[in-house]
């Protein structure tokens, strides 16, 4: 009998215990800022350690225990204050900060988890299966082969046309190969979106790791029905909340609006470790163009937003522009921090400079 009410008695309490330990924090809270929010790559079965204190150390949140919560746990797993990668995919880490002080738990993102698992992503080996990728824009692709695009008389980039044919899926090349002979040139109106031009075409939330593309030839300065949309970049025409990262272009990409050695156009787009050696040009006579965004830049033509991030880049090239010319971003709306990039070559526009043509305002604080 004794024994019953010796068990009663340790279950009531630690039912107390739980109770007590969860009522001291009956406060929520969102609002967490001057914190380290961290963009993670990682392989299947490879994890990546939090160190939760150092990213918050200047939030001024006086935690005494954290909870990290993967927004899907098929793509990665958390074990403690580690991140495991399992299947193809991005994840959102959240954390629950606990703070004794004032009985609150904060939530806020710590972390962006791209996981790569070539076991179960789409080989792609041939022009054809590149190509093909316009009928799967949301998958997971692994290139496989050395690819010559010549054999394509007509490249339809992949994500192209109208919004919601966007391109949101994952591309890696880990093993080094080379797509080579990428030509696009303007085309009639009648044939679609013409005026856009790029091995991808509209990236959205995707991402694109280690593309090497040689020999491209890109000129779209011809389209006349939309010059406005004549936009060009060796991997995409326009990204948007996307991630290229370790890609590498040389060749020649002429438009009339936008140019880049790797985009055309960003909005809230990383661009990481890339380089582009060859010719960019902008070509534009009309009138409108001196107060427009037009840009010609050897790794972006434009950036559109504050959110916007390169680094790591660098270019071996002539930029040409007919108003604004930068050695890594033609025309950016904002100032941007360039980590560790660099510019050789020439740059010719009646605005220039060697790493940002120009910047239309600063930023707001």
């Amino acid at each position: 009998m004794r024994k019953v009410i010796l068990i009663i008695l340790l279950l009531f309490l630690s039912f107390n215990i739980l109770s007590c330990d969860s009522n001291k924090y009956r406060n929520s809270s969102y609002k967490v800022h001057n914190y380290e929010l961290k963009t993670i790559y990682i392989y299947d079965n490879e994890e990546f350690i939090f160190d939760i204190e150092s990213q918050f150390a200047l939030s001024g949140i006086d935690f005494t225990k954290y909870e990290l919560i993967s927004s899907n746990e098929e793509i990665a797993i958390i074990k403690g204050n580690k991140i495991i990668g399992k299947n193809t995919g991005k994840v959102t880490v959240n954390v629950v900060l606990y703070e004794k002080a004032t009985n609150t738990k904060y939530h806020t993102k710590v972390a962006d988890v791209y996981v790569i698992n070539t076991n179960n992503m789409i080989e792609i080996r041939t022009a054809k299966d590149l190509q093909n990728i316009n009928n799967n824009k949301s998958g997971h692709f692994l290139l496989k082969s050395n690819i010559d695009l010549s054999t394509i008389d007509y490249w339809v980039p992949i994500g192209s046309g109208p919004t919601g044919n966007e391109f949101t899926g994952i591309f890696v090349n880990p093993e080094g190969y080379e797509i080579s002979n990428l030509n696009i040139f303007s085309f009639d109106k009648e044939k679609g979106n013409s005026c856009h031009a790029g091995l991808f075409g509209l990236i959205k939330d995707a991402y694109i790791d280690g593309i090497i593309l040689t020999n491209v030839n890109i000129d779209v300065s011809e389209c006349k029905h939309n010059p406005l949309n004549s936009t060009a970049g060796g991997i995409a025409y326009y990204m948007l909340n996307s991630i290229i990262r370790n890609c590498h272009v040389e060749g020649t990409i002429i438009a009339q609006y936008f140019a880049g050695g790797i985009v055309g156009n960003s909005d809230n787009g990383y661009i990481l470790d890339c380089s582009f050696k060859g010719v960019v040009k902008t070509i534009n006579s009309s009138d409108w163009a001196r107060d427009s965004d037009v840009g010609a830049g050897g790794i972006v033509g434009f950036f559109g937003n504050d959110e916007n991030r390169i680094s790591n880049c660098h270019v071996e090239a002539t930029v040409i522009g007919h108003l604004c010319a930068g050695g890594i971003i033609g025309t950016s709306m904002f100032d941007q921090e360039l980590t560790n990039c660099t510019f050789q070559g020439e740059i010719i526009a009646e605005i220039k400079n060697e790493l940002i043509g120009r910047i239309k305002r600063k930023q707001v604080q």
